[in-house]
């Protein structure tokens, strides 16, 4: 079934007109003219690449909220990445000056009215880009929908608090990259229509911190009316600082700096440059509990319903703890030490844990500890999510990716934390084997359907019940793709209990 959807796709794609909106002169955006590229493999999308869609976050405006981008005369060109914001080495070129759009329409008029999706990157508030290879939005808007992806601050220049600034704001500090975020969305709002897409049909979707910050917009007082569907991909744990915290933190940095810390500060971290400040390139830029863009700790929002109504997409990656395990430490190697660290670990609620992940032999031990992990940090914050979204009217579906691919270089990796992404956005590489292509366009009709409908289901593809209290169904997105209930119910019920614990 899934294979009869992949060709039928195809034959559309392949037969789809010459793209017409690029072809028709330069688009007029809010700031100025821009001129982008065709794309795609029928020459059916057009791209726009590199747009300011907010001033450049330097000098007196570094922490500070974003600012509104300069007008420009004549026509842009849009068909290059902008810089990356500050980060570790890796993707270049690297400049404060960062904060730009990159946005693929299949429209062939302006006057279309497709439905947007806004792609909010991950990398841990540290690193990563809008304008990375795996997040090319040419195979999803080859679907029918408008892609954006963005850049935001990271590290240091997103998430320093301060009492002066939050005193010089007036709300609050520490939220730059959250803010750039919301100003992302601000900013379709006032353009997306350009490109033929709905300004009120935006799907928010991220992974990671990017799925991380989906989570913290969906209940910010400050996006209401900017976004109409979400998708969370491994981003449902809440990691809110309190400002408090998040204040003392940046007062501390002051300190290993050697700068005073009186009312001159501000001026003097302000005239360093970037490569200058210590941590510049691992300061987690982690969503702040200021009392402006975040009034209240999202877990209480979503007990109390008060997040936006908006229908949902939330799950998980199978084996999402290999990724992190260099940060987070050795595995146990042995069933002895495997029991030992369980029990230090988890308490009185170790006997229920070991009965449920029994262990033999080194591999036993292994993969018992990276499920462990990966429910405990994943799985139970994608449970307590979607059973929030009882509280509102808005529905709610659950996914788990299970999916290997044919060859599998690393078998100690499995499918860890961000495997999806190639299949969500179609940038499978060329030696991708079949049922992975399969799975990737399985993926792309679910997501981009979602994104049209507020609903995943259509025909050709296996049903996805909705996520319901008293009827927990999820998604696996393995061969063969079906429906099932309860995703991991009595493990995730142990750690639910113990995270009640006092």
């Amino acid at each position: 079934m899934i294979r009869k959807l992949l060709l039928a796709t195809l034959a559309v794609t392949c037969s789809t007109a010459f793209a017409q909106l690029q072809t028709q002169g330069a688009l007029k955006l809010d700031t100025g003219r821009v001129s982008g590229a065709v794309t795609g493999a029928a020459n059916d999308i057009s791209a726009y690449k590199g747009i300011s869609y907010a001033a450049p976050p330097t000098g007196e405006l570094r922490w500070r909220a974003p600012q509104p981008a300069k007008n420009w005369d004549g026509v842009r060109d849009a068909t290059k990445f902008g810089s990356v914001c500050p980060q570790r080495p890796g993707q270049e070129p690297q400049s404060e000056d960062c904060l730009f759009m990159n946005v693929w329409t299949p429209a062939k008029a302006a006057s279309q009215r497709l439905p947007v999706m806004v792609w909010v990157h991950g990398g841990g508030f540290t690193y990563g880009s809008g304008s990375a290879r795996i997040y090319d939005g040419t195979r999803l808007a080859e679907h029918g929908v408008v892609v954006v992806t963005f850049n935001y601050r990271l590290n240091i220049l997103s998430g320093f608090a301060h009492p002066l600034l939050s005193r010089e704001s007036e709300h609050g500090s520490g939220n730059y990259g959250l803010l750039d975020q919301i100003a992302a969305l601000k900013w379709v709002q006032r353009n997306i229509k350009a490109f033929g897409g709905d300004p009120s049909d935006v799907t928010l979707f991220g992974e990671s911190a990017g799925g991380l910050s989906v989570s913290a917009l969906v209940v910010s007082p400050q996006t209401k009316g900017l976004i109409q569907k979400a998708i969370v991909e491994s981003g449902s744990g809440t990691r809110i600082t309190p400002l408090a915290s998040a204040e003392k933190t940046g007062q501390d940095y002051v300190k290993q700096l050697g700068v005073a810390d009186d009312s001159n500060v501000l001026t003097a971290l302000r005239a360093k440059s970037w490569q200058d400040l210590p941590n510049a390139s691992n300061y987690r830029g982690a969503p702040v509990l200021d009392g402006w863009a975040f009034t209240d700790d999202p877990i209480n929002v979503w007990a109390k319903g008060k997040q936006l109504n908006v229908p949902m997409i939330v799950g998980y990656n199978h084996d999402e703890a290999t990724f992190f395990m260099a940060r987070d430490g050795e595995v146990p190697k042995t069933a002895d030490e495997f029991q030992a660290s369980v029990r230090k670990r988890y308490g009185d609620a170790a006997g229920q844990l070991l009965a449920l992940y029994p262990v033999k032999t080194e591999d036993d031990v292994y993969w018992s500890e990276i499920s462990i992990r990966t429910e405990a940090r994943m799985g139970l914050g994608a449970r307590l999510q979607l059973r929030g979204m009882s509280t509102v009217p808005a529905k709610a579906f659950e996914y788990h990716f299970s999916h290997l691919p044919e060859v599998v270089r690393d078998p100690k990796r499995g499918v860890s934390h961000a495997s999806e992404l190639v299949y969500v956005f179609g940038t499978l590489p060329p030696t991708a084997d079949q049922g992975s292509r399969e799975m990737s366009e399985a993926i792309m009709n679910y997501w981009t359907q979602f994104a049209k409908t507020g609903d995943p289901n259509q025909a050709g593809l296996p049903q996805w019940p909705a996520f319901q209290k008293g009827n927990e169904a999820y998604l696996e997105l393995h061969n063969p793709i079906h429906a099932a209930k309860d995703l991991n119910k009595d493990k995730l019920d142990v750690f639910e209990k113990i995270q009640r614990q006092p």
